[in-house]
């Protein structure tokens, strides 16, 4: 409400010398008036949007990690949203400094948030749903405040698991072919890429449905991470945007958020460690008797039977 204090004082002081009436006009429109949010558009006030606090800061971060200077654009990033992988990152920063020798020369997208999330309002999507949003208003007889809780990271992760264990299934079972699309769809971008030859390991070794449950769960943790990285990256520079810094409306709703998307990654992180470590113990069993059966089954084959014969071929 400072922020909008300040604005209405402004907006009062226009033309008028009496300092009075400026504090009388000022205190009457507080509030009415809005602030000023990202692409300079009012919010807040009488018969405006509400100030989204998450998907506010999402939008500006994002078209400002893409060289948009309008804070508040809804355009597409051209090239993006094929998925993870289509554009090779190449080297340097997380965005991509080099340019893929397969990238058409009129993309934008040169890896990173972008081939997932073409436009703002697709990580604004995955975002708000993580964490949650809340809409603030100024005006009087406004409901002030309205509060959506997020789901979480656990439950974007069970997302992403359901998603690639059928996948992974699809190929494992022959259902699909194995081709560049279809292992796209099983992998993490760079940071985990399934190929054929994981596939087809899968396929002929004995305990192939309980490697692929842990290749997937591998992959679905590598995917909520990479994206709770972009979130956390696209909200500390949405929060550097001067109608951001300057409102005390999306500070302190911004940084909390922010700092329960830091906690729900390190609970996430150790949460997996303790799985990963479950899963191993039981799977290392499972496969060295898979093994030790195998080498067993294969030095009785090798063994000759002894012979009934004597030297001279006569019956013992």
């Amino acid at each position: 409400m400072q922020t909008a204090n300040g604005e209405a004082w402004d907006t009062a002081s226009v033309g008028q010398s009496d300092a009075v009436q400026v504090q009388q006009d000022a205190e009457n429109s507080r509030g009415n008036l809005g602030i000023t949010s990202i692409g300079g558009v009012k919010k807040g006030g009488a018969m405006q949007d509400p100030i989204k606090i998450v998907s506010d800061v999402v939008y500006a971060g994002f078209n400002s990690l893409h060289g948009r200077s309008n804070s508040a654009s809804t355009a597409t990033v051209s090239g993006g949203g094929n998925g993870w992988g289509s554009v090779s990152t190449g080297v340097g920063d997380w965005a991509g400094a080099a340019m893929s020798p397969t990238l058409p020369a009129v993309s934008d997208c040169k890896g990173g948030m972008c081939t997932l999330w073409k436009e703002p309002a697709a990580a604004a999507d995955w975002i708000t749903e993580a964490l949650g949003e809340t809409e603030v208003q100024l005006c009087d007889g406004c409901e002030k405040s309205k509060a959506v809780p997020g789901v979480g990271l656990n439950r974007k992760l069970e997302d992403e698991f359901r998603d690639v264990y059928s996948n992974l299934n699809d190929l494992v079972s022959g259902t699909t072919a194995i081709n560049a699309n279809t292992l796209q769809g099983v992998s993490a971008g760079e940071s985990l890429v399934v190929n054929r030859k994981v596939i087809e390991s899968i396929q002929t070794d004995p305990a192939g449905a309980l490697l692929a449950q842990r290749l997937a769960s591998e992959v679905a943790f590598a995917r909520t991470i990479t994206k709770a990285m972009w979130a956390r990256r696209v909200l500390m520079t949405g929060m550097d945007n001067p109608n951001i810094t300057s409102s005390g409306e999306y500070a302190a709703g911004a940084a909390a958020k922010l700092e329960s998307l830091n906690t729900e990654v390190d609970m996430l992180k150790q949460e997996m460690e303790i799985r990963t470590m479950l899963a191993s113990n039981a799977a290392s069993a499972l496969l060295t008797r898979a093994n030790n059966r195998k080498i067993n089954s294969s030095s009785r084959e090798n063994v000759m039977p002894e012979s009934r014969l004597d030297s001279f071929g006569a019956p013992k």
